[in-house]
């Protein structure tokens, strides 16, 4: 879905997930938001970045489920 340089979720997951205190995550780099939707299994609060429009605009569409406005 994302390209060369798309994080892997579960990796995501399990990083996030050994950390037991972590209540939100900041990803500056959010491309498509593998992070946000990692966030959102783990129930982690997640503020993502993205520059890229064309990034951004697939980032939303593969979180719409969530329910979040978008700014």
């Amino acid at each position: 879905a994302g390209g060369a340089y798309e994080k892997d979720e579960a990796a995501i997951v399990d990083i996030l997930g050994s950390f037991p205190s972590v209540s939100s995550v900041l990803d500056p780099f959010a491309g498509t938001g593998t992070v946000a939707m990692a966030a959102f299994e783990l129930g982690i609060s997640a503020t993502m970045i993205e520059q890229d429009p064309e990034q951004f605009s697939a980032m939303r569409n593969r979180l719409k489920f969530v329910g979040e406005t978008f700014v």
